[in-house]
């Protein structure tokens, strides 16, 4: 059906397809404000009436998308207010709609990409052209709408543990499929799913995606990259809010990963990640660190120690 009608479009003059495309984004806005229905006896289909203004609206931005080649939840949306909120809420729309396949199908058939201009969010919006791709990297400053910091900033947020009840709830397979994933995460290290750290022109990531990168990817990682996994990390200790089991849990997960990173830093490098990760000694994760440090890491631990008396 898609192929269909991208074909037909494409068949349109250029300046005929865009005058359509605005005068479909103005009929959507308009279907939203309306509650009647005009043929009340054409059902090809017993549907819900909620399911019915889903598929309608689904249906209307793919072919705006199509006449458009393209455009942002802004313009799709344009009296929503927060506009990934808005697309946020149409995207649910869709989804509860729909039955699965049916939603795979409209999903894999969209690409989007979260833009921002100060606090204001969007999100440009195309039809999917060839093969799927990994979604880009989401950033947790879009995500909450914080300013970015030109140095570095780290910040938590405490309802972790909600995140995947909700998913749970929701007994959906896609929803299922991920908690069953991150469920050994959530029950050991929960906290580290809302911590998040940032700074510069970066994205803000969290601790637990950090923490996760580094362990599955630190071999294939440049040193820069690895170094800066473990200054997001170290800045996101001081905030997370652990049970004294789960910071053991963190601490074992660090050393081991120390352990491994060590040989590939040189020693200023070697020097840095300990700052970062045991910054403050008095604290029950950088304490567990500095002694892991001066049992298995003498060498490195007396040059720490020397530099700081130099000091």
């Amino acid at each position: 059906m898609l192929r269909f009608a991208r074909a037909r479009v494409e068949r349109l003059p250029a300046a005929e397809r865009a005058s359509l495309g605005q005068l479909v984004i103005r009929a959507m806005g308009e279907r939203e404000l309306r509650a009647e229905q005009p043929y009340a006896t054409y059902l090809p289909r017993r549907i819900r009436v909620a399911s019915r203004h889903g598929i309608y609206s689904a249906n209307l931005v793919v072919l705006a998308l199509l006449l458009t080649d393209g455009a942002t939840a802004g313009e799709l949306f344009p009296s929503g207010g927060d506009v990934g909120s808005a697309w946020h809420r149409h995207a649910l729309l869709w989804r509860s709609s729909l039955n699965e396949a049916e939603w795979t199908d409209l999903a894999i058939s969209l690409r989007v990409r979260r833009t921002r201009q100060g606090r204001e969010r969007d999100i440009e919006v195309a039809v999917q052209r060839g093969e799927l791709a990994a979604p880009e990297p989401v950033d947790a400053y879009w995500l909450y709408r914080a300013p970015w910091e030109e140095g570095h900033t780290a910040w938590h947020r405490t309802y972790w543990n909600e995140i995947w009840h909700k998913m749970d709830v929701s007994a959906g397979t896609n929803d299922g499929v991920a908690l069953q994933a991150l469920r050994p995460l959530f029950d050991s290290l929960g906290p580290l799913v809302t911590t998040f750290s940032g700074g510069g022109t970066g994205p803000a990531t969290s601790a637990a995606h950090d923490l996760l990168r580094l362990w599955l990817r630190g071999p294939e990682l440049a040193a820069e990259e690895i170094m800066e996994l473990y200054r997001r990390i170290g800045a996101a200790v001081p905030v997370l809010s652990l049970s004294t089991a789960a910071a053991q849990r963190l601490t074992l997960v660090l050393r081991a990963l120390i352990d491994r990173d060590l040989p590939r830093l040189d020693p200023g490098q070697s020097a840095q990640l300990f700052g970062w990760v045991a910054d403050d000694s008095s604290a029950v994760i950088p304490s567990l660190i500095v002694d892991h440090l001066r049992i298995h890491h003498r060498d490195l631990y007396n040059r720490l120690n020397h530099s700081n008396d130099d000091s």
